[in-house]
């Protein structure tokens, strides 16, 4: 399942990096540091500014379906594809009729 295609594009979409570093004090001063994973997962936020009442009801459709558990294909404007979940339920009002603000869509790779 993918990432529902929407009537407008994000306002910003930002990519972070998970820090996996794992430390551990010793009595001298000093640290231990290792990686946790072999691989570094990406935070994937997206913004939207208003989306109509249609691109609403996908979101949540698709929401509904995967919830916070289910794996999805998200596609960034590079064609870049990311095997992602959501980390957060939707917040969202209307901020005029027939058009919804969104909080933030935070989706975390698997």
């Amino acid at each position: 399942m993918a990432f529902p295609t929407l009537s407008r594009y994000p306002l910003g979409v930002e990519f972070s990096r998970e820090d996996s570093t794992i430390s551990t004090p010793l009595e001298a001063g000093y640290e231990n540091r290792r990686p946790r994973h072999t691989r570094i997962r990406k935070t994937i936020n997206v913004e939207y500014d208003l989306l109509p009442t249609g691109d609403k009801n996908a979101l949540l459709a698709h929401q509904d379906i995967v919830q916070q558990s289910t794996s999805f294909v998200y596609t960034d404007s590079n064609n870049v594809e990311y095997t992602v979940y959501y980390i957060t339920p939707f917040r969202f009002v209307e901020v005029y009729k027939g058009w919804w603000k969104f909080d933030v869509i935070s989706m975390r790779e698997v």
